[in-house]
């Protein structure tokens, strides 16, 4: 993921790479009794120094559909 790069409109011969990413940390437990949270902290530590400088952020996903929409801006 942290090779992909994609051409740039407009801007011949220049590629972007992802320079942040998010992880879904999720909320339940499997059946080992591992949480979902901890596979996220593993997976995002295991890769330490390998995201190429990245930002790797955890975040928490909504189990059910909110009430209103999100707006950007």
């Amino acid at each position: 993921m942290y090779e992909r790069s994609w051409p740039i409109d407009r801007e011949p011969g220049l590629r972007m790479k992802i320079w942040r990413a998010a992880r879904d940390s999720g909320g339940n437990a499997y059946d080992t009794g591992q949480t979902m949270r901890d596979e996220a902290c593993f997976w995002i530590d295991s890769r330490w120094g390998l995201c190429r400088g990245c930002q790797v952020w955890m975040t928490k996903g909504a189990s059910i559909s909110l009430p209103t929409f999100s707006t950007l801006g």
